[in-house]
């Protein structure tokens, strides 16, 4: 990866991290398809991770932001090797941000089946 490449990286990551950019793609519309995904996913969490009714609406919740940013990362003009740099980072943020929701043992079992049912992939486009 180059200066530049690295550069537009960092500053990318920096953005995504920032509360402010949070806030806004919380607070985003998410289409049918988002949400669909999201719930799609937490009931495939369930039977893992055995979470209360509230800590699975959090985490509903949760999944459609981080599915809303992943949408913008895919979007974006950069190289696939950014892409899943700035994914894989997501990722990391998504699993932080979910120990706020879990308990520390749903937290550790989350972080086992995270990788199957979410894996980090940009699809490309030949």
């Amino acid at each position: 990866m180059n200066y530049k490449t690295f550069f537009t990286a960092l500053l990318l990551v920096a953005l995504f991290s920032s509360p402010a950019v949070a806030q806004d793609t919380f607070f985003q519309d998410a289409d049918p398809q988002t949400e669909a995904k999201a719930k799609e996913l937490t009931q495939k969490y369930q039977p893992e991770l055995v979470m209360t009714g509230e800590q699975t609406l959090l985490f509903e919740k949760k999944v459609t932001e981080f599915l809303l940013r992943r949408q913008d990362i895919k979007r974006m003009d950069i190289t696939t090797e950014d892409k899943l740099f700035l994914l894989a980072d997501l990722a990391e943020q998504e699993a932080n941000e979910m120990g706020t929701i879990l308990t520390r043992r749903q937290l550790r079992q989350y972080l086992k089946v995270q990788p199957v049912l979410q894996p980090v992939q940009v699809t490309v486009k030949k």
